[in-house]
């Protein structure tokens, strides 16, 4: 009797011959051994139910403060990425690990908004993350959160790393020891409670002189700050062009070309958001189109945005 071929070297697998007797196919093989391939595959990638380290869920005391809570979630399932410096091609305009704004980069207030709709419609976590998706509980979490304002404090100063340990003393006006003050940029010098513009305290009066308000007015509403653009809620290119925070916004590096600020008060030259709507922008190393895209704005506008930075970008 002639012996049966063995398949794949296998040799306790055979192609079956025509008496009628059962054996592993070539097929049943192969897709046996892509089978086991794909479990060492999921083990290997954290798959949940394959040896991941997906937390269990990450919060049960409810009658913590809901920042606490939701900087707990926050940190199981998003900071991994969502940090500085961002991790797996996330955006460099947003930070889940800490509330307030910081050199102009968003925290988890400000973007609060984006958080629970991501959470909702289940695209953040991503599918394929290492940390697993939201739990039922955790997102209950972040809606309560979201629900009650984004409160930060009495979290306000602590990341995820020591969230329930700060002690939640108010502000006393005092030297700024380095504890985020309510998501204005840390000056390290007398906190006044305003927010830092980071111009000169110096500038001689000027009652000509373009202000801030001004170009909000007649530049960034009509032309940036709109629905779908830079706005508050729909942050294109990471940033919005109004909010408390703007001047901590326009003094921080542009995200396109970090070595140059958005606004350099005295030097439209080396302000990324006058070359941008210019069209400059480009020669001095970034990317890009024109904004407004198509290079809608009016030459009034950009006179006098022009003109607000050589005054020195004054509030």
């Amino acid at each position: 009797m002639v012996a049966e071929p063995t398949v794949g070297g296998c040799p306790t697998c055979t192609v079956p011959s025509d008496t009628g007797t059962s054996a592993v196919t070539a097929r049943d093989w192969t897709i046996l051994r892509l089978s086991l391939l794909f479990v060492g595959l999921l083990a290997t990638l954290g798959c949940p139910g394959f040896g991941s380290n997906e937390p269990e869920s990450v919060f049960t005391d409810d009658t913590a403060p809901l920042c606490e809570q939701a900087m707990v979630v926050l940190d199981a399932r998003c900071n991994s990425c969502h940090s500085a410096p961002p991790q797996q091609g996330a955006p460099g305009y947003f930070r889940s690990d800490v509330f307030g704004t910081e050199g102009g980069v968003q925290g988890a207030v400000a973007q609060a908004d984006r958080i629970l709709a991501r959470s909702e419609d289940g695209t953040m976590p991503p599918s394929n993350t290492l940390t697993g998706d939201l739990t039922d509980a955790e997102l209950q979490i972040l809606r309560d959160w979201h629900a009650a304002g984004a409160p930060s404090a009495p979290c306000d100063g602590t990341t995820a790393a020591d969230a329930g340990i700060d002690t939640g003393a108010a502000d006393t006006g005092t030297t700024d020891t380095g504890a985020t003050d309510a998501g204005a940029a840390d000056t390290a010098t007398p906190d006044t409670g305003a927010t830092d513009t980071g111009t000169t305290d110096t500038l001689e009066p000027c009652d000509d002189c373009v202000t801030l308000s001004q170009v909000v007015d007649e530049v960034f509403a009509p032309s940036c700050a709109t629905g779908g653009c830079h706005d508050m809620r729909s942050l294109g290119g990471g940033i919005a062009l109004e909010g408390d925070d703007l001047m901590d916004v326009l003094l921080a590096s542009a995200f396109q070309l970090p070595a140059m600020p958005r606004v350099t008060p005295g030097d439209e030259d080396r302000s990324y958001l006058y070359l941008k709507v210019v069209d400059e922008h480009a020669d001095a190393g970034g990317f890009g189109t024109i904004m407004p895209p198509g290079g809608g704005m009016s030459d009034q506008a950009v006179d006098l945005l022009r003109d607000w930075i050589r005054d020195g970008a004054r509030p």
